[in-house]
């Protein structure tokens, strides 16, 4: 498949498949399928050949498969093993403050507190971010995400409150700095900045969205939310009576066959 012309002449195709290689995993597992089917369906008149055949392959497929696992355990527990290397990134992909290999991310799967592993690590791609779609596959892209959002949102206090809104708090030493936030807007974000609406319109943003906003001298508050579309609303109440009416007539249906 010529995947670089379909994304060179169809830039929004390339943006909805992002990572095509990603589609040869069903071939591989339909490809081990196949190969059974077909040799099901061919069979030897030989039966050595017949009864052999299959053991034959079931060997050669676990020899593969524990070499393969094998190769894999002494890459992740060896120290020397990059963070970027363990996860299958690039260097540049990846950003961590104080993790360098992937030996020292190992513990924090297995925390109790998850959030420590959002916390230290950073893969800086810029999926969801407002860029140009010519450009979001680029790497100055990924670097200005890195330096934008990687690098700078852990300074800042996030609270999830509960009527599923988010506050950014930080503090600054100067007044109506015009400071850069780590935060995108899209167009039916609501930003309130130290209680004063702000019209996302109208805000200044760098080349991956991230927004410059004018703090004032102490603690700063801004609290994101987000207005779905009607006919988002729509959708979702339809999907809810959807799927409400079939557990309905599944249920009556199951019931009317049990009293007969």
């Amino acid at each position: 498949m010529p995947w670089h012309l379909l994304e060179t002449n169809y830039p929004g195709l390339r943006s909805f498949l992002q990572m095509p290689r990603r589609i040869s995993l069903t071939g591989y597992a339909l490809t081990i399928v196949v190969v059974g089917k077909v040799f099901m369906e061919v069979r030897p008149d030989n039966n050595v050949v017949r009864h052999l055949t299959p053991v034959i392959l079931a060997v050669v497929s676990v020899l593969l498969l524990t070499q393969k696992v094998a190769n894999n355990v002494y890459y992740v527990q060896n120290e020397k093993t990059p963070l970027y290397a363990g996860l299958q990134a690039t260097p540049r992909n990846v950003y961590s403050p104080d993790i360098h290999t992937f030996v020292q991310l190992q513990p924090l799967f297995h925390d109790g507190d998850m959030g420590k592993l959002i916390y230290h690590v950073d893969r800086t791609t810029p999926d969801y971010v407002p860029v140009d779609s010519t450009t979001e596959t680029h790497q100055p892209t990924y670097d200005a995400y890195m330096n934008s959002f990687s690098k700078q949102w852990r300074p800042y206090q996030h609270i999830v409150n509960g009527d599923g809104t988010m506050t950014l708090q930080w503090k600054s030493n100067v007044a109506n700095k015009k400071r850069l936030i780590p935060v995108v807007a899209y167009e039916r974000t609501k930003l309130v900045l130290n209680g004063r609406s702000l019209n996302v319109n109208r805000l200044k943003r760098n080349t991956v969205g991230a927004l410059y906003v004018a703090d004032r001298r102490g603690v700063n508050r801004l609290v994101l939310s987000y207005s779905p579309a009607t006919i988002t609303k729509l959708g979702m109440y339809l999907s809810i009576m959807g799927w409400g009416l079939t557990v309905a007539v599944i249920t009556f249906i199951f019931l009317k066959k049990y009293d007969r």
